[in-house]
């Protein structure tokens, strides 16, 4: 027993030296490669047996060492998961599980009725205020255009004053003037013959007071003279008649006489003003365009100008009016947008695969509360998988269908197994990787097989082993090395693994001979 004892204990002394004196071979490099679908196949022949046929013994060799996952799936339609922007109360649910459904259509709305009555009269409040905001810019425009209005009048005026007189201009002026001076004329002797014929009417009326008088005269003396008889008193009454006569006929001419000169002063003065107005008009024609007309003129221009910008600025409009059209909007997009985040749309067509809605029940916002199996979209599950998942959200992965052998698709990580501390108590769920591809011109049917791969990695000129020459102590790898001094058991880091190849990292050279660990 002491010297079997003696024996273990000299083999524990020269391993623990021989591990000392051996140092680790450099890792190889790995390079990570996003697909495998057009690699040169790896040689899978396992190393060179050798030493005692009833053990396995296997030589450290280099070559290409690859890691890859290959999964199986099927083809599924795309679900899309329907969640409300905001929480609240459900009012209505508008559909039923396996119902066929357009993009765009209604599938339930949250309660929102007084926001409803609120909108309504927000529309009302708007239109008003838009309303008097249109009038009150109607009125401008119409201010503008009597202003524009104004200002090619003054334009064509200020045209007229620069432009010399046409010759037929001349000779109208000029047959106007003959004409007005003809007429003063003949208003002058129309005027002095009126004139003469009220004057010599006035001294006729005189002479006939005067002899009417004298006879009135005659006739009191004679009365008076008289036993005053009633002849005679009818006598001096006529006489008395016959004077007020005079009197009144010279009263009259008198007024005429006064009327005729008033009215040949006004005729004459009226003909020789049209005689000047026609004589002036003469002389401007034939002078040319008068300066200050012109002046005039351009100062009208002016004047209606600054007139139109006035009515400019009647388009903007009271700022009070303004602010309650805008505050009126605002109002209406804010609930607009707070009664659309109340209804839920369907995002795409499709049928309806599971709805967890009940009316007058409470969700939330971005809860998932209604899931649609798109109708044109597809996508891939794979089959579930088991550990943790060894793909990443939005990596590519070659497909291979079962309906299309040979034909290799891309396809993009869309979902990932959840984890099992993921999962609700942390207890492992059974799931697949979730996969979207563009299908093309290619027709795929629901079911249809498909083989999902991504290589992982890829080391060229690598140590390698089969995996029945590693095993395992705890999380440490393990290999038992021969050499020169027997067998011994020594660490070795792995690096890729696949069905027929380890990678060594460090703990053996090329060329070292192990020995597979025996199993039962």
């Amino acid at each position: 027993m002491f010297q079997k004892a003696l024996i273990f204990t000299l083999l524990a002394l020269l391993t623990s030296c021989s591990l000392a004196a051996r140092e680790p071979e450099p890792p190889s490099t790995v390079e990570a490669l996003p697909m495998a679908s057009d690699a040169a196949p790896t040689s899978t022949a396992e190393p060179t047996l050798v030493g005692d046929p009833g053990e396995r013994t296997f030589t450290v060799q280099r070559g290409t060492v690859t890691a890859e996952v290959v999964l199986g799936g099927q083809v599924r339609m795309v679900e899309v998961g329907v969640s409300f922007a905001k929480s609240g109360s459900v009012a209505s649910v508008l559909v039923e599980v396996g119902e066929r459904v357009s993009e765009g259509q209604l599938l339930a709305q949250l309660s929102g009725a007084d926001m409803e009555e609120q909108l309504i009269q927000a529309r009302a409040d708007y239109n008003q205020a838009n309303a008097a905001l249109q009038q009150a810019v109607a009125a401008a425009q119409v201010d503008i255009r009597r202003a524009q209005l104004g200002v090619e009048e003054a334009r064509l005026q200020l045209e007229d004053a620069k432009r010399p007189a046409f010759p037929h201009e001349i000779t109208n002026a000029r047959a106007l003037l003959q004409q007005a001076e003809a007429t003063l004329s003949t208003v002058r002797n129309t005027s002095s013959a009126a004139k003469h014929n009220a004057f010599e009417e006035m001294n006729t009326a005189l002479v006939f007071l005067e002899v009417a008088q004298q006879r009135y005269s005659d006739a009191v003396l004679e009365f008076e003279d008289s036993d005053k008889e009633p002849e005679d008193r009818e006598d001096l009454d006529q006489m008395r008649e016959e004077l007020r006569q005079a009197e009144d006929r010279l009263a009259r001419a008198r007024i005429a006489y006064e009327t005729a000169m008033g009215n040949e002063v006004a005729a004459v003065q009226n003909a020789e003003a049209a005689v000047m107005n026609a004589q002036g008009q003469v002389e401007r024609l034939l002078a040319g365009p008068d300066p200050i007309a012109i002046a005039e003129a351009e100062r009208g221009v002016r004047l209606a100008e600054v007139g139109v910008q006035e009515a400019s600025l009647g388009l903007r409009p009271d700022p009070l009016l303004s602010r309650s059209v805008r505050l009126a909007e605002n109002q209406i997009r804010t609930l607009e947008r707070e009664l659309e985040s109340r209804q839920l749309y369907a995002p795409v067509a499709g049928t309806i695969v599971n709805i967890d809605l009940t009316r007058g029940g409470a969700v939330l916002n971005d809860a998932p509360v209604v899931s649609i199996a798109s109708n044109d979209q597809r996508e891939i599950v794979t089959d579930a998988i088991s550990g943790n998942p060894s793909l990443m959200l939005g990596q590519q992965v070659e497909l291979v269908f079962t309906r299309y052998p040979g034909q290799r698709l891309v396809g993009t990580i869309t979902s990932v197994p959840a984890r099992p501390r993921d999962t609700l108590g942390g207890t492992p769920v059974a799931q697949g990787y979730t996969i979207s591809f563009a299908a093309g011109d290619r027709r795929f049917d629901i079911g249809d097989r498909v083989e999902v791969r991504r290589e992982l990695g890829r080391a060229e000129g690598a140590l390698w082993l089969p995996p029945a020459a590693v095993e395992r102590s705890g999380d440490q790898p393990l290999v038992m090395l021969r050499d020169s001094g027997g067998d011994r058991t020594v660490e070795v880091v792995l690096g890729l693994t696949n069905d027929t190849r380890v990678e060594i990292l460090s703990g053996l050279s090329e060329g070292d001979v192990v020995v597979a660990p025996q199993r039962p």
